[in-house]
C-alpha cells in the first residue's frame, strides 16, 4: 500500500523516538513527511530522516514544546 501511496506520511510524538519498543512500519525511503510534537534531539535520528530526504514538521501543542 505504501509503495501506490502519493506522498506518505506519519504522525509520531516525541515519546516514540528513542523507544525500543518500536514497531517497524516501513524502511525511512518510503517516507515523505514525518510530523511529531518536539523538535527530534537524538541526531543519529535527524542524519536518517535527512539521508533519506524525509520532510521533519513540528507541530507544537499547547503553543509550547514540551521538554523531559
Amino acid at each position: 500500500m505504501l509503495i501506490n501511496s502519493n506522498i506518505v506520511l506519519v504522525l509520531i510524538d516525541h515519546t516514540k523516538f528513542n523507544n525500543n519498543d518500536f514497531v517497524k512500519l516501513c524502511d525511512l525511503n518510503y517516507l515523505d513527511y514525518v510530523i511529531t510534537d518536539c523538535p527530534i534531539s537524538d541526531d543519529t535520528i535527524l542524519q536518517a530522516l535527512k539521508k533519506n530526504r524525509v520532510n521533519i514538521i513540528y507541530k507544537k501543542l499547547g503553543g509550547t514544546y514540551r521538554t523531559k
